[in-house]
C-alpha cells in the first residue's frame, strides 16, 4: 500500500503528461485482486472434503462409537477410542458426560453413572454420507401416528424402504435393560428418524 502511494505521489510532483498511467494501475490492481480471489476459491474447493472422504470419516466415527459399550469405565472408553474424552463445562456431575470430538460436526458423547460406568452414549454423525439413497422417508408422517403400535424393527425397516438404520444411540435402564435408538437420515431437513427399540425390538420412541 505504501508503495502504491509513492508511485502515485511521484506521478503527481513530476508533473508526467501520461494521463493513462492512473487507469493502468487500477487496472493492474483490480486484475491482482481478481486472480487472488480466483486462488482463494479454488484453495477452498481443495479444502472441502470429498463425498468418499465425508463418508469415509463418518464410517470412521460410527466405528469408533461402536467400541463403547455398556458398562465401561472413563479409562477403558479413553483406550478404546484412542484419545481422552473431555468433560464440557455443563456436564452433571451426578452423571457425568464426556466427549470425543473427530471433526466440528462429528463426535460421540458418554454418560457415567455414579460408579463410573456407561449408561448411555450417543453418536452424532453425518449420517446422510452413509444412508442408503434407496430410503423412502414418504412414511414418517404414518410412524409419528403409529408410536403406540409396538411396531418392530423390521416394520419400521419396512415402511423405510426395507433399509437399514445406523445405531446412534444405546442407553441401559435400571433394570438392565439395552436400548438401541436407530437413525435414517438423508439429504434434506424433513428426511431424518431416529427411532428407539427395547430388548423386544419393539419401538418406545421416535424423534422426527
Amino acid at each position: 500500500m505504501i508503495l502504491i502511494l509513492c508511485m502515485l505521489t511521484f506521478t503527481a510532483c513530476g508533473g508526467s503528461t501520461d494521463t493513462n498511467t492512473d487507469s493502468e494501475l487500477e487496472s493492474e490492481l483490480n486484475s491482482a485482486a481478481a486472480s487472488a480471489a480466483v486462488k482463494d476459491t479454488d484453495e477452498t474447493k481443495a479444502d472441502a472434503p470429498s463425498s468418499e472422504d465425508a463418508k469415509a470419516e463418518t464410517e470412521r466415527v460410527i466405528a469408533a462409537g461402536n467400541l463403547v459399550t455398556i458398562g465401561q469405565t472413563l479409562e477403558e472408553t479413553n483406550a478404546a477410542l484412542g484419545f481422552e474424552g473431555i468433560k464440557p463445562e455443563d456436564s452433571d456431575d451426578s452423571e457425568p458426560r464426556y466427549e470425543w470430538l473427530y471433526n466440528d460436526k462429528e463426535k460421540i458423547t458418554v454418560w457415567y453413572n455414579a460408579d463410573g460406568k456407561v449408561t448411555t452414549f450417543q453418536i452424532l454423525a453425518t449420517f446422510e454420507n452413509v444412508t442408503d439413497p434407496n430410503t423412502d422417508y414418504s412414511h414418517i408422517e404414518e410412524l409419528k401416528n403409529r408410536i403406540d403400535d409396538a411396531l418392530t424393527y423390521d416394520q419400521v425397516k419396512a415402511l423405510m424402504g426395507g433399509t437399514d438404520g445406523t445405531v446412534s444411540r444405546t442407553s441401559i435402564n435400571e433394570k438392565g435393560e439395552v436400548y438401541l435408538a436407530y437413525t435414517w437420515q438423508g439429504d434434506e431437513i424433513p428426511e431424518y428418524i431416529e427411532a428407539e427399540f427395547n430388548p423386544s425390538r419393539i419401538m418406545t420412541r421416535l424423534t422426527a
